[in-house]
């Protein structure tokens, strides 16, 4: 049978004595005072960047929209040519440290982009049939919802 003494019960404590809650409360209240004001400039400060960064944007579209679209394309592709080149350059940086010759790492990528390219294609597929799947289901949904109710 087990000893059941006061001492070895434990101890019930009804307050925490976290270092935090036992400060003031006026330091406390400082604390989240400072938090909240915080808060509000960093909100200040984003919201002025924003608008920074939006105004340029909006006065090329209010002087013309035509403007705006090719520097849109213009940007668009360059972020994509970038992208590629990057990827294409820290490949061939990949292969030439893994030891391969120039005759050996061309195929790989070729090889490499025609499968991500069929995998994008696959994708592409898949996605066109379950959109088709659900406008058809919808679309008949539709169609039995107005000839159950008229």
């Amino acid at each position: 049978m087990p000893n059941l003494n006061r001492e070895d019960s434990p101890k019930i404590v009804l307050y925490s004595t976290n270092a935090y809650e036992r400060r003031p409360l006026f330091n406390r209240l400082k604390e989240i005072i400072y938090l909240s004001f915080f808060v509000i400039m960093s909100a200040v400060v984003s919201l002025i960047i924003m608008n920074l960064v939006t105004y340029p944007i909006l006065i090329i579209v209010q002087k013309g929209t035509k403007y705006f679209t090719d520097i849109f394309i213009l940007s668009v592709i360059a972020l994509i040519s970038l992208y590629i080149l990057t990827k294409l350059v820290s490949t061939i940086r990949y292969y030439i440290s893994s030891g391969l010759s120039v005759s050996q790492i061309i195929p790989q990528i070729i090889v490499g982009r025609i499968k991500a390219l069929i995998i994008f294609i696959t994708s592409l597929v898949f996605i066109s049939i379950l959109i088709i799947g659900l406008y058809s289901l919808f679309s008949y949904n539709t169609r039995l919802i107005i000839n159950l109710f008229s």
